[in-house]
């Protein structure tokens, strides 16, 4: 957008089955940025992609797919969020905190305390002091991922 307000530039993040760096899919369920230029894609069959923009004006972008492959509960990620830690929260079968620094998954379920193992897109939030809120089938969660 210029300093008028107008758009200058549209571009289109898809999945393209010949483009190893595109999305893995393109049902887009919820998107959460790092920063200006990495974004986390939860995508419904194509698990998490970190998006990275390398430039807005020529649409050149990088994905990298994480899946059920690299230890996610399901390729379904309804719901996203990023603590304080830049770990990713996500919502879908049960809740994964997915930390980019260890590139270890750590899993949540219904045997931990949960509502349900089904979470819902469009249903979570996040506070001002971090606390996630997450909603599915059979009510809801919420915790603070620093405790």
């Amino acid at each position: 957008m210029n300093n008028a307000g107008e758009v200058e530039n549209i571009s289109a993040y898809q999945s393209r089955p010949n483009s190893p760096h595109s999305l893995s899919s393109d049902y887009i369920a919820c998107i959460a940025q790092q920063n200006d230029s990495i974004y986390w894609v939860g995508t419904i069959g194509g698990g998490l992609n970190k998006l990275t923009i390398h430039s807005r004006l020529n649409n050149d972008y990088s994905a990298t797919p994480y899946t059920q492959h690299n230890g996610l509960t399901s390729n379904d990620c309804e719901i996203v969020y990023l603590d304080e830690k830049q770990n990713i929260w996500i919502g879908g079968n049960g809740i994964s905190c997915y930390n980019p620094k260890t590139a270890k998954i750590s899993v949540y379920e219904l045997t931990d305390g949960l509502q349900t193992n089904s979470f819902k897109i469009g249903v979570g939030a996040q506070s001002s002091d971090g606390t996630i809120y997450m909603g599915g089938i059979g009510g809801g969660n919420y915790f603070l991922p620093q405790m």
